[in-house]
Parts: C-alpha cells; structure tokens; sequence
C-alpha cells in the first residue's frame, strides 16, 4: 500500500508540475502574441510614415521641376528682352547721327 501511495503522490506531484509548465507556456504564448502584435502595428505605422514622406518627397519634385521651368522661361525671357534692347539701340543710334 505505501508504493502505491507513493506513485500516487508522485503522479499528482508530475500533474502538478505539468499544470505549471503549461500555464509557463501559455503565458510566454500570449506575450509573444502581444509582442508579434506590437511589431505588426509599429511596422504599419511605419509604411504609413513612409508613404507620407514619399508623397512629400513627390511635391518637392514637382516643386523643383516647376521651379526649373519657371527659370527656363526667365532665361529666354531675358535673351529676348537682351535682343530687344540690342536692337532699340540700334534703331536709336541711327536717329542720333
């Protein structure tokens, strides 16, 4: 009777254990899944700040392009303005004499 007893207790110590190294695991589970969570939302915020820097990124380039057009055309304006005021001195100077 005391073997028994013995593996008796001896089971109920192992079930116990058992018990307790499932609870271990199934809460290292959950703060995996809370930390597989975490990154999951750190990653999407992450896209979204990185879609809003390359439509940013997209104005400033339009921007530039703009600017670059807009001096392109004060450049030509300026070389037809200088040939304008090439040619009224001409037509000046020939009144002058």
């Amino acid at each position: 009777m005391d073997a028994a007893s013995e593996r008796a207790r001896n089971s109920v110590n192992s079930a116990e254990q058992s018990a307790d190294m499932l609870r271990r695991i199934a809460e290292g589970a959950t703060r995996a899944r809370e930390l597989v969570a975490e990154v999951a939302n750190s990653t999407r915020e992450q896209g979204i700040a990185s879609n809003s820097l390359a439509g940013q990124i997209e104005q400033v380039a339009q921007m530039v392009e703009a600017t670059s057009q807009g001096m392109h055309a004060t450049a030509t304006a300026t070389e037809e303005l200088t040939r304008v005021a090439g040619d009224l001195t001409s037509v000046v100077s020939r009144f002058r004499c």
